[in-house]
């Protein structure tokens, strides 16, 4: 390897002090793959087996894929895409995978697996025989069935027949190391090669474990295995995604990413043996015991056979295991030496760390972003280094979610629909979410704009919240009716109050009656009240009283006829006429100038207003009489009058 990288200075074959390794020589150079393909094999060993590459890309892969926008007229084409994309197709885990592909070998392909069903029609009667229903082998590029129709087991030719099944169609990665492209520098046409791998080509070929391969393998793929030949992928239903690079000789493929760390992963590595070794020879200490010389310097085996003390020592450290407090004499002292134990100090912890950085760098993310602790406060610069990087893998997912849709569009029939990828941003971009919102409440954005930014569905939520409506609307009308039911229960039980309170108003006003009889005459004997007399003493014409309760009544009552005996009611009485008495007036007036206080006066006078109006009236009457008497009494005086002098008092 040095002979092949060195650079010679001097004369032709001369070697000595005069030869020097190439400025650029290393010995992780020579395990740089030579070929694109030994390329994709270290390529593929690294993303195993280094904790470092591995994590990195699969965060990187994850971080940039983002969700769908459907927009859409209606509804209905955009929940037809849905389940196409998400259900069916699963786009997110294939983009996922798809920018695996890319970041690990710089290529990433794939096409579009159209379903058909195949028949085999029979050579003999012509029959077309589904291949599920019937026994079948294939063996040296020929299919032989028993045919249902004749029952004549024979060669049968092969009709796959391509149907228009939106649950059957598949996408479908293809190995990068199976795709050669043949490009044209010239035009930039690019014609893609599938070269199928040497176990795949066995395990068709082999009739005993083909049928799991054969079975749903188009026909076109079965005879270039047969005939030994390449096949050329249809430009149409081939997608390549390479990474970007240089104008080079040859830029049909793109170059891994990996090989721009490929040195610093070999030297990761060497440090990853290196500490190995360091923890498995130097991690746990070699204690020696020895005799330790006497104060008086004499040797400790002139006097004492070393191999009974090595008995008796090993004996003691036994012992000791088994009861760490016991005691043990020995004859002189015992020195001990510590062997290995040194790890702390070999340990390359650091080189570690710095190999780590330096792979990260390699792969253009900060070496935060491999531990999840970087923030946006720390590092705005490198974030948005990070943000234009995913920005720029996105478009490349964008132009991949194109084509699967115009596929798609075309062989199935399906709506028009605008699918696009959610725009990417950094998690921590809380300010344009509160700019969504904002422009929300001012109107100038739409419900659907702000709902795709926090990262909802549009049409979901629309769905959600008409059924929150309609519980909304039901719960409001359950309050209603239960509002009402109660409304209803206290009237009645108002009016039911009511009634009784008038019923105990009237049984009083009867008891009071007929106790005023009692004491005005002998029981049984009616006695004549004022102003009326036997139909002798009445006059000829008498006039007709009100009947009570009647505007007339209430307006005598109040003001008078003109007549004297209209005008003296009897004290003795509760009513008369329908007219309260003057003893049941001042009583209530009483009652409310002590009970009740000056503000609340008038509303205790509306309430006996409904109960009884000539009561009412009467009492509202009382109580202003009652006031000006009040208001006419002279206070008294608020000073004494002044005594007399000793003069005044001579006289």
């Amino acid at each position: 390897m040095i002979g092949n990288n060195a650079g010679r200075s001097g004369s032709k074959g001369a070697y000595g002090v005069d030869v020097y390794p190439h400025t650029y020589f290393d010995p992780s150079s020579s395990y740089i793959p030579p070929t694109i393909k030994e390329a994709y094999r270290w390529c593929t060993f690294l993303f195993i087996t280094n904790s470092v590459v591995g994590t990195l890309i699969r965060k990187k892969s994850a971080y940039v894929v983002t969700g769908l926008n459907y927009d859409s007229e209606s509804p209905v084409a955009a929940k037809i895409w849905k389940e196409v994309l998400q259900n069916i197709l699963r786009i997110r885990e294939f983009e996922y995978l798809m920018t695996v592909d890319h970041e690990v070998f710089g290529n990433a392909f794939c096409s579009i697996i159209y379903p058909f069903d195949r028949y085999l029609k029979c050579s003999s009667c012509g029959h077309e025989n589904f291949i599920k229903t019937v026994p079948w082998t294939y063996t040296g590029n020929s299919f032989i069935a028993t045919c249902k129709e004749c029952k004549a087991r024979t060669t049968m030719s092969v009709e796959d027949r391509y149907v228009r099944n939106r649950l059957r169609m598949k996408l479908h990665r293809w190995f990068p190391d199976y795709i050669e492209p043949k490009r044209n520098p010239v035009t930039g046409t690019t014609r893609y090669i599938l070269r199928l791998p040497k176990h795949l080509k066995a395990r068709i070929s082999n009739p005993k474990i083909n049928k799991v391969y054969v079975e749903d393998t188009p026909k076109e793929i079965l005879q270039a295995i047969a005939t030994n030949k390449v096949i050329e992928l249809d430009p149409r239903n081939i997608y390549h995604w390479k990474m970007e690079s240089i104008s080079m000789e040859d830029d049909s493929l793109g170059i891994p990413p990996l090989m721009n760390v490929i040195k610093d992963i070999w030297l990761n590595q060497v440090y990853k043996k290196g500490q190995e070794s360091v923890a498995l020879e130097h991690i746990h200490p070699l204690t020696l015991l020895s005799p330790a010389p006497p104060p008086g310097g004499a040797a400790p085996h002139m006097n004492t056979d070393l191999l009974s003390w090595k008995n008796n020592i090993q004996n003691i450290i036994t012992l000791w295991r088994r009861d760490p407090t016991a005691m043990f004499p020995v004859p002189f002292p015992v020195q001990t030496s510590q062997i290995r134990g040194d790890a702390q100090a070999l340990s390359l912890h650091n080189d570690l760390t710095l190999s780590r950085q330096d792979i990260a760098g390699g792969l253009d993310v900060p070496a935060d972003f491999l531990y999840g602790n970087l923030t946006w406060s720390g590092g705005n610069v490198s974030l948005r280094v990070l943000e234009n990087l995913f920005i720029n893998r996105l478009a490349g997912l964008d132009r991949l979610l194109t084509w699967v849709v115009g596929a798609f569009k075309s062989y199935l029939s399906l709506p028009d629909c605008e699918i696009k990828h959610k725009d990417f941003k950094m998690a921590d971009d809380v300010a344009q979410k509160n700019i969504a919102l904002t422009l929300r409440a001012s109107g100038t954005i739409s419900d659907q704009t702000v709902l795709d930014e926090l990262d909802f569905d549009y049409y979901a939520e629309k769905k959600k919240r008409a059924a929150e409506q309609i519980d909304r609307m039901a719960e409001m009308e359950r309050q209603a009716v239960a509002q009402a039911e109660i409304d209803a229960k206290v009237s009645y039980i108002r009016a039911k109050g009511d009634l009784a309170i008038q019923e105990m108003q009237q049984k009083f006003m009867m008891d009071m009656q007929t106790q005023q009889g009692m004491t005005s005459g002998q029981p049984g004997e009616e006695q004549p009240v004022e102003g009326q007399g036997t139909e002798e003493s009445m006059p000829a014409e008498t006039p007709a009283r009100p009947l009570p309760g009647s505007p007339e009544a209430i307006h005598d009552g109040i003001f008078g006829s003109g007549s004297q005996s209209d005008q003296m009611l009897p004290s003795t009485q509760t009513q008369v006429n329908g007219i309260p008495n003057q003893a049941m007036v001042d009583m209530q007036a009483n009652n409310i100038i002590k009970t009740t206080p000056p503000d609340q006066i008038d509303f205790r006078i509306a309430t006996l207003q409904q109960q009884d109006p000539v009561l009412a009236q009467m009492v509202k009457q009382k109580l202003a009489t009652m006031k000006q008497h009040q208001t006419a009494i002279t206070p008294l005086p608020e000073q004494k009058p002044p005594t007399r002098g000793p003069e005044t008092a001579m006289i």
